[in-house]
Order: C-alpha cells, then sequence, then structure tokens
C-alpha cells in the first residue's frame, strides 16, 4: 500500500543585514494589530528579546502594530503545558499575531499556540489524543493567525516547516 503524503509551505525567507527591520511591516502587511513575542529566558538574558522587541518602538506613529506582550517561559523541548500557557497568556493579552524567536523548541511551540488559537482549543492535547496529528487536504486549513519566526538556531528546520 502507497501512502501519500503532501507538504504546501507557504514560506518566505528573509535574509541580510538588519532585515529584522521588516518585521513590523511584514505584520502590518499581514493585517497584524496585536503581535505577541514569544522566546525563551535565555535569549532574554542575552538581550535578542529586547533587540527585537524594541523594533516595535518605531511603529509608535498610530499606524502599528502594537507589541501587546512578550512570553519568556519556553523550556527546551517544550510539553504540552508550555503550549497551553502560552495559549492562555496570547488570549489574555488579546494578541492576534505571533512573533517567535528562538531555537526550535520556541518556534514549535508558536507553532502549537497558532494552531490551538485558531481551533479554539484550551488544552493542546485536545489536538493530539494519541500524541500525533497529522492533517492534509482536506481537513488541513489555512490558519489567519500571521506568523513569523526569527530562528537563532541552524539544524531544525522548523522556521521552514508546519510541523510542530
Amino acid at each position: 500500500m502507497t501512502t501519500l503524503a503532501n507538504f504546501w509551505l507557504r514560506t518566505a525567507i528573509y535574509t541580510g543585514s538588519n532585515t529584522r527591520a521588516l518585521v513590523p511591516d511584514l505584520f502590518r502587511g499581514l493585517g497584524a494589530k496585536r503581535v505577541l513575542l514569544l522566546s525563551d529566558r535565555g535569549l532574554e538574558q542575552a538581550g535578542v528579546v529586547e533587540k527585537v522587541a524594541s523594533l516595535f518602538d518605531l511603529t509608535t506613529h498610530g499606524v502599528g502594530p502594537e507589541l501587546v506582550g512578550i512570553f519568556l517561559d519556553i523550556r527546551q523541548d517544550a510539553e504540552s503545558e508550555c503550549v497551553n500557557e502560552a495559549v492562555r497568556y496570547a488570549r489574555a493579552v488579546g494578541a492576534d499575531a505571533l512573533l517567535a524567536v528562538g531555537g526550535g523548541s520556541v518556534l514549535d511551540t508558536a507553532k502549537g499556540v497558532k494552531y490551538a488559537l485558531f481551533k479554539g482549543l484550551r488544552d493542546i492535547k485536545e489536538a493530539i489524543p494519541g500524541g500525533l496529528r497529522y492533517e492534509s487536504f482536506p481537513q488541513a486549513q489555512f490558519m489567519p493567525i500571521p506568523h513569523i519566526a526569527i530562528p537563532t538556531t541552524a539544524g531544525t528546520g522548523s522556521e521552514v516547516s508546519p510541523c510542530a
């Protein structure tokens, strides 16, 4: 028996000196108004989170988007409770867009948050009762939640895949 798998990757990659400065404009182009930054404590301590967050200080002329919160409690190899905590925080701050800054754990957690927000889940385990979820056409749907990833590591490819 042959199993067919299909991945539709809607990924744009921007690279070059100071391309992070494009982030607020990219979110604006995607229709975002209220951005949640997701990262981890190590990148906070290294000053990376503040450097990225400060990009939103320049968008104060009423055109947005606004950075409404920073969630930093993402652990290495984050488990479902981490995703659930981030989902609760995203809802509490009224985020309509996600900015993930970090390695594979942060980027994958952001994907879980996006999925849970889109599906209206309170617990990501609702989506993965057997520990795995694979959706393809026609079940898989476009999730209109703007989402940008800034990878800080190389190797996982998490920034370009829909898998988490």
